[in-house]
């Protein structure tokens, strides 16, 4: 339990900081940004197969990157990585 807090504070320090340098979006508390990380990596757990990790990486980066205003086409292209 302590590690887990532990690991959520650091992420969500690091999301933070992140944002303020424009690396990450920042229209998303912090907070939330990092449970998205850290839950969205830990359904990865059970893959096996390096393409799938890929995958997953880049669907978390992808949610976690500033993006240009919506086009207009519903879902992000990026949401659809794992569906490849």
């Amino acid at each position: 339990m302590i590690i887990r807090r532990l690991l959520r504070s650091t992420n969500r320090h690091l999301v933070a900081e992140a944002a303020a340098a424009a690396v990450v979006r920042s229209d998303v508390p912090a907070r939330e940004l990092a449970s998205f990380c850290v839950h969205a990596l830990t359904t990865g757990a059970d893959i096996e197969s390096a393409p799938k990790v890929e995958n997953l990486v880049d669907l978390v980066w992808a949610g976690l990157s500033r993006r240009p205003p919506a086009s207009g086409h519903g879902k992000p292209e990026a949401a659809c990585v794992l569906l490849r």
